[in-house]
C-alpha cells in the first residue's frame, strides 16, 4: 500500500513544524541582512554630520545635511527596533518574571511575544490604512485625484530641503511592519514549541 502524500513519514517534522522551521529561517536570514543595513545607516549619519560640521566651517554649508541625518536617524531606530524585536532584547521589567516557575516565564513569555505580534500586525495594518493602496490604483497613481478623493495628502508632501517626496522616506513604517511581523512570528512560533531562542549569527 502506497504512503499518501498528506501522510507524515516516520523521523520527519510534520507540517506546522516545517512551517515553524521555514518561518525562523527566514527570520534569521532577514536579521542577518538588517543588520549591516543598521550599520550602513549610523555610519551614514556620522558622515552626513562631519560632512555638515566641515561644510560649515568652511563657510558654504549643505543646507540638506541636516534634513538627510534625521531620516537616516528614523530609519537606523526603525531598523533597530525590527532587530530587537527579533533578539527580544526590547526593554523589560522583570521583577515578577523571575520568581515565577519555569512554566510560569514560559506562559508569560509566550504571552509577550503574542502581544509584539499583535502590535506589528497592527502597525501593518494602520500602514496600509496611511499609503491606501487600493485608493491610489483607482485613482491611476495621481497624487492630485487621490488627495482630492481621501484628503490624505501622503503621496503630495515634499520634504523642505531635500525635495522628495515624504512617501518614500516614510516606506520604511510598513517594511519594518512586515519584517516585526515576521520577527514576532518567528518567537512566537519557538515560544509555542517550547524552544529556546536560536538566531543564526
Amino acid at each position: 500500500m502506497k504512503r499518501t502524500e498528506s501522510e507524515n513519514v516516520p523521523g520527519q517534522p510534520g507540517a506546522p513544524a516545517r512551517m515553524r522551521q521555514a518561518i525562523v529561517a527566514v527570520s534569521d536570514r532577514l536579521v542577518r541582512v538588517e543588520r549591516p543595513v543598521m550599520g550602513v545607516l549610523i555610519a551614514g549619519i556620522f558622515f552626513v554630520v562631519l560632512l555638515n560640521l566641515v561644510s560649515r566651517s568652511l563657510g558654504w554649508a549643505f543646507y540638506w545635511a541636516d534634513e538627510l541625518a534625521i531620516y537616516l536617524m528614523i530609519w537606523a531606530a526603525m531598523v533597530g527596533a525590527s532587530i530587537s524585536v527579533k533578539l527580544r532584547t526590547g526593554i523589560s521589567v522583570r521583577l515578577m518574571h523571575d520568581y515565577l516557575s519555569p512554566g510560569g516565564r514560559h506562559m508569560v513569555d509566550t504571552l509577550v511575544d503574542a502581544l509584539v505580534l499583535l502590535s506589528a500586525l497592527c502597525l501593518l495594518a494602520f500602514s496600509w490604512i496611511w499609503y491606501d493602496p487600493l485608493t491610489l490604483i483607482s485613482s491611476g497613481f495621481d497624487a492630485a485625484t487621490f488627495k482630492s478623493t481621501t484628503f490624505n495628502f501622503i503621496y503630495h508632501e515634499p520634504t523642505v530641503t531635500l525635495q522628495i517626496q515624504k512617501f518614500w522616506l516614510w516606506l520604511i513604517m510598513p517594511l519594518v511592519a512586515l519584517s516585526m511581523t515576521l520577527h514576532a512570528s518567528s518567537n512566537l512560533a519557538q515560544s509555542l514549541a517550547g524552544q529556546e531562542l536560536k538566531v543564526s549569527r
